[in-house]
């Protein structure tokens, strides 16, 4: 009888990261940090057939899902019992044999999947043609990266690490997948890399670079969103057209080509430095990014110039070195998620095409006056349209060759693009974006779920912790006013600014927070903007009730 292979779902709010296990770097091995977690429920197990060999992946056993269930939830929803270290080796002991990982970069959720079966998915991306075997040993290697570092001059803006080492491909299932089989997710952690000073500096500054330029969709636009669409709003006159869209950026990570990546990246760096001798990145923290001037204090900064930021995105495209599957091999197509810079290259791409793109929209002059409001977020992207077409026979034609030339002549080979809206009412980065003929609006909503003041279902705000968690109040609070920072920016009117206040206060009660929570996070929102919205609704919520 053939062996069967199982794939369980398990939810579990931790108050850390898993860690995997570098010598092997194929299994995922579970650290219990903290003596107390949150265990939510198993979902239902998901079965397929891999119909490339033949292996079959059924649910796993019911008697377990069964008795979990039971032991944990209690046919109640939401249950908040806290587990003790022994349940919990009970738990993994019912799930030994099985590789366990993290599902989509989201801590909360994990998944278990049977060894064979993962090893051979990473097989299966190492020899998929993004990498090339190493000749050479370990050792040898860093050898000459340590060489060309040197004559790169790349010594004075970072420290190379000799003790550092390369990082380990794992496979992060992506939860949009429903068969959990198909679309795997490679992700390299850079924490420990040779290079890792190096590529932090340069993603920071590629990402100061991008505020410095105008003419493409702001990677910071999503934080003014509401004040971008009350100017788009503003232009709109009676008899125009509006339309718009929504857009998904696939394979900007894995197709991209490092000459394609490294001429962005020239442009990039020429456009924003011209004028200026160099810039001044922060050493410390995420942020501290400056232009150079003489006389500037260089106690926590150190200063970069293009020839260096270029001779750095060269380096790390040209020894992007890392283990799969046990092999030392190194990438030659695409950018290995989780290094420091890896953001700010693809970002450099995608940049320089739109700002190529919407400079050729003023060629087409049956356009004429029409405005166009790119917002864009990694890969999440919404293009507005509005125009007059009530003179012009074909500017009508015209609006909607703007939407097919974005999705065919905006980005470079290797990026692909993708509608994914349906209609004028779609979810973007969080937010419901609804557009008619007078403007356009915006609503935070919840993330992944369609719940609002008006349904009964459990409300999912992220990134909230249960209050009987272990993590400090610092952080707690920090999320809070995350929270309604979020609400101030995604929403274009105090009316649903409120009603999301309302849904995030049912949030707070049923994560345990107390009563004054909420008012206690507004207090600090008031002293930031005393004369706004929140000023306004803390005097509302203070007649209601609601203080500490």
């Amino acid at each position: 009888m053939p062996r069967m292979f199982a794939l369980v779902m398990i939810v579990l709010v931790v108050p850390y990261w898993e860690k995997w296990d570098s010598r092997e770097g194929v299994e995922l091995v579970c650290v219990l940090k903290k003596k107390k977690f949150r265990f939510l429920a198993p979902q239902n197990a998901l079965g397929f057939v891999d119909r490339s060999t033949g292996l079959g992946v059924g649910s796993f056993s019911s008697r377990l899902s069964d008795r979990w269930r039971r032991h944990w939830r209690g046919g109640t929803t939401g249950d908040n019992r806290m587990p003790s270290l022994a349940d919990y080796r009970r738990l993994m002991g019912d799930l030994s044999g099985l590789t366990r990982g993290i599902l989509d970069k989201n801590v909360t959720v994990g998944f278990g999947v049977c060894a064979k079966l993962y090893q051979k998915w990473l097989r299966d991306e190492r020899d998929g043609g993004n990498y090339e075997l190493s000749a050479q040993e370990s050792p040898e290697v860093v050898r000459q990266m340590r060489l060309q570092y040197k004559a790169a001059g790349l010594d004075t803006v970072a420290t190379f690490r000799l003790d550092g080492i390369f990082g380990v491909l794992y496979l992060s299932l992506k939860h949009k997948d429903e068969a959990l089989c198909s679309k795997r997710r490679p992700v390299v952690p850079c924490f420990n890399a040779h290079d890792r000073m190096l590529q932090n500096r340069v993603g920071r500054a590629l990402c100061f670079f991008f505020t410095q330029l105008a003419g493409h969709f702001n990677v910071a636009a999503t934080q003014e969103i509401a004040g971008g669409l009350h100017r788009f709003n503003e232009t709109i006159e009676g008899g125009d057209t509006v339309m718009a869209a929504g857009f998904d950026v696939k394979e900007m990570y894995v197709r991209l080509k490092p000459d394609v990546v490294l001429a962005a990246a020239e442009w990039v760096v020429m456009q924003a430095m011209e004028g200026h001798d160099g810039v001044l990145v922060n050493t410390r923290g995420r942020k501290g990014v400056g232009w150079y001037e003489a006389g500037t204090p260089r106690r926590v900064v150190v200063r970069m110039t293009s020839q260096q930021i270029l001779a750095g995105v060269k380096f790390i495209l040209d020894n992007d070195f890392l283990f799969v599957a046990g092999d030392l091999v190194r990438q030659v197509c695409g950018i290995g998620i989780g290094g420091g810079a890896s953001p700010g290259l693809a970002q450099c791409v995608c940049v320089y095409g739109e700002m190529q793109w919407t400079t050729s929209l003023g060629a087409d002059r049956r356009l004429g006056d029409t405005r166009v409001l790119g917002v864009r977020l990694m890969d999440d992207c919404a293009l507005l349209v509005a125009g007059d077409c009530r003179d012009a026979g074909d500017r009508l034609q015209a609006l909607r060759t703007v939407f097919t030339g974005y999705v065919r002549d905006c980005y470079p080979e290797g990026i692909t693009v993708e509608q994914t809206s349906d209609g004028l009412s779609w979810i973007f980065c969080g937010m419901q974006l609804t557009v008619s003929q007078r403007g356009a609006v915006a609503r935070l909503i919840t993330k992944n779920v369609q719940a609002g003041i008006g349904t009964g279902d459990q409300l999912a705000f992220f990134p909230f912790v249960s209050f009987y968690s272990e993590c400090g109040r610092v952080q707690k609070m920090a999320s809070t006013l995350n929270a309604l920072y979020r609400i101030e920016r995604h929403s274009t009117s105090d009316a649903q600014r409120a009603a999301a206040v309302i849904d995030m206060l049912r949030e707070l009660k049923w994560q345990g927070y107390p009563r004054g929570w909420l008012f206690e996070a507004l207090v600090k929102m008031v002293t930031r903007a005393p004369f706004g919205f929140w000023n306004r609704l803390r005097k509302a919520l203070d007649r209601a009730g609601v203080r500490p």
